[in-house]
Parts: structure tokens; sequence; C-alpha cells
């Protein structure tokens, strides 16, 4: 959500800049190159466009060291930032734990924590820090297992057979890989376009070092982090313990003396979430008209009870941390409110819709591909409409619409 939301920001600041210039005869709108943003993995990173564009070699081992110094906590992102396993990440991403390794008496959501010293970090319970050892497109191998299937039930057993035997594989191959344990995925992108499998280095022994207040945590007056620019302490420290000890790696990222200045390149590292760019004007239709509206009142509703609730009795609104709740709530509102934006923006539609229309244009010059593929965008745009009309007895699109309406 995180990355379809930057994605969204993106795309209203050019409308907005565009629009300022004067009004724009959308029949002339076209997409540009990098329309979709610039979001790639692993194993699909443009390492020539990388160093012809900003001009430092992105071979191998920078690859290598970013992939090995960022890493996966559950939901969120962090990073190693010295060789004994101390770890960078965002308040919002453990504020959830706080509670979990709280003693008697102790307020540490509001307090924030600090560790004094190494016997003081705090083990959190159930929490686990992967580390992405490989990356593979196994795009070949799952095609393959798929060409003799001739029904769809066919097509899903032969995916999971093969997807399970390039697990175990998997795991057979990266056994001596350390950590406590190996965690492997294979994950279809692009909707099954390619499949990549993903091998992590798991570790389970990870301690709470630093978080900060939580006034400190969303400084501002926003109580989630989709709010730019922001000047929160939104950030804590954590370390990854093996055998007992700190981690030692030889993989992070180091200090920089003299922060960012204008014109130097930035890369965010992590794991993403789903960008959708692969929508079409269909779908952005439904998800505008019906889907995201009824989302957003969903959202809405829930989080004004939450906080009602917490209101009237803030003691078991504590015991049910329902703050975190909240803020969790309030992050997905904000995304979602930012795509209905975006949808109801006429430069944004154009652009994704000329995009669709060469994309179209390239399918119907091939025979392989207009045969194989001609109908499928018609195909899903039916499919559409047959959601839209099996809601329309439930009436969720004018109690999304008028909801969304009322709240903007």
């Amino acid at each position: 959500m995180r990355n379809a939301f930057s994605l969204t920001t993106a795309l209203l600041i050019l409308a907005s800049v565009v629009q300022a210039q004067g009004p724009v005869d959308l029949d002339t709108v076209r997409a540009g190159r990098f329309d979709a943003g610039k979001m790639w993995t692993f194993e699909y990173a443009p390492s020539e466009y990388f160093t012809e564009t900003y001009g430092f070699d992105a071979n191998d081992a920078w690859f290598e060291r970013a992939r090995l110094s960022a890493v996966r906590v559950p939901g969120c992102s962090a990073s190693f930032v010295s060789p004994d396993g101390l770890l960078a990440t965002n308040h919002h991403c453990i504020r959830g734990r706080l509670a979990s390794i709280s003693r008697e008496g102790e307020t540490l959501l509001d307090d924030g924590f600090v560790a004094a010293s190494i016997e003081d970090e705090r083990r959190i319970p159930g929490y686990f820090v992967d580390q992405l050892i490989a990356a593979e497109d196994v795009s070949a191998e799952v095609f393959a297992a798929l060409d003799d299937a001739t029904t769809d039930e066919e097509r899903t057993a032969a995916r999971r057979a093969v997807i399970a035997s390039i697990q175990a594989q998997a795991r057979e191959r990266h056994a001596d890989s350390g950590g406590d344990s190996l965690h492997v995925q294979v994950v279809g992108l692009y909707d099954g376009g390619r499949y990549s499998l993903y091998v992590f280095r798991r570790f389970t022994d990870v301690r709470m070092v630093v978080a900060a207040e939580l006034q400190l945590g969303f400084f501002g007056g926003d109580n989630d982090n989709f709010t730019y620019p922001r000047y929160a302490l939104d950030f804590a420290f954590l370390r990854v313990y093996q055998d007992g000890q700190p981690y030692q790696t030889d993989h992070h990222f180091t200090w920089s003396q003299d922060g960012v200045e204008e014109n130097d390149v930035v890369f965010v590292i992590g794991n993403p979430g789903r960008t959708n760019r692969l929508n079409t004007m269909a779908q952005l239709d439904l998800q505008r008209e019906m889907t995201l509206v009824n989302s957003h009142a969903w959202y809405s509703s829930r989080l004004n009870a939450i906080w009602d609730f917490y209101a009237e009795d803030p003691a078991t609104g504590e015991a049910l941390d329902l703050r975190n709740w909240a803020f969790g709530l309030s992050n997905t509102l904000k995304a979602t409110t930012g795509r209905l934006e975006a949808l109801d923006n006429p430069l944004i539609l154009a652009k994704r819709a000329d995009a669709e229309a060469s994309l179209r244009d390239s399918i119907a010059a091939r025979e392989d591909l207009s045969e194989r593929y001609g109908e499928v965008m018609d195909r899903i745009a039916t499919i559409q409409e047959q959601k839209a009309t099996l809601a329309v007895p439930h009436a969720a699109f004018e109690i999304g619409r008028a909801s969304c309406r009322e709240r903007v």
C-alpha cells in the first residue's frame, strides 16, 4: 500500500504542476516513460540505466550490499546500520510491539524506551527479521510446468507442484546460509507474467534498543505516516542476535556526516507492497465508482467508532491496544483518499488511457500476441461490469460514494 500511495502522490504532483500552467487538451496527453514510477525488484533492476543516468557503477557488488543491508520485518522494512546487528526502522513499524515488552507500571508507547546497555535490550516476542540472500527469476520453470495443462484445475495443481519443488530445491541449496532458519517464497509478479524465487535468512531473536515516545513518533499533528513533509521522530532501533550474541554482519549502511544535498541520488530500498500498475481503465473505473469509495466509507466508520469508544473508556481502550489499531486504520484511510483523488484527476486518467491504447496497438500488431491476448482487456472489462451489477442490489455504490463526498 505504501508504494501504491507514493505513486499516487507523484502523479498528483505532476498533474498539479501541469494544470498550474494552464488548461490541457486531454486528447493530446501522452503517457510518459516513468508515469508508473521507478520501482524495481532486485532481479529486474536496470543496472545499466542506473549507471548511465546517475553516474555511478551499479555493479553486482553494489546490488549485493544494498540487498543484504536492507531487511524485512513484520509489515515493514529496516536496515542494518552497524556491524553489530543494529537495525534502523520506523517508530510506526514497532509501535504495536511496545506493549509486549512493557513491564508492570510501564507505558512505553507514551514514554518511549531506551536501552542504556546491551543487557537492557529487550527481546520482542514473536518478532523476526528476514534478510534477502537470493532472488532468482524462475518463470521458465513455472511456465514449462503449465504447458501441458488444459484446464484451470490442472494449471492450479501444476503451479502448486512446481512451486513446491522450486522451494524444496532452494532450501537444499541454501541450507548452510546461517540465520535461525530459511524462509523461501515464490511470488507471482505482473499478475503471473513472471515468477520470482526469494530466499530469506530469518532471525528470530530481535531486541528493542530505542523507541521514541508516541508524541514524537508522529509529531506534527497527524497520526499516520502518509503525511509530507513530516517533522516527526518516526524512528526506532532494534538489534539482531544470533546464538545469544549481537549478529555480526559485513553488510550494513553507514552514517553520513554531511546528509543529503540537492541533486544527490537517493534510493529507497525495502520490502514493497503491491503497486497495481497493470490495472486496466475498466478496473480503475470500478475502483473509483465503487470499490475504493466503499473502502473509504468502511475505514472512516471503523476509525470513528474506535476513537469514540476510546474517548468513553480509555482504560479498556489501552487494554485492547485501540490506539495502535486506530493509527493503522488512519494510515490505510489516508492512502485510500489519495488513490481516490488520483482517480478523479482527468490528466492522470488520460495518461493511463494512452498507455493502455498503446499496449492494445502493440498486441494487435503481432498475430501471435493478438491471438493469445487480443481479447484479454475486453474480458477484464466484462468482469468489472458483472461486479458492478452484483453490487447494485446491495446499494454499495450509492452508500460508498455518498459517504466519500461527505468526507471530502
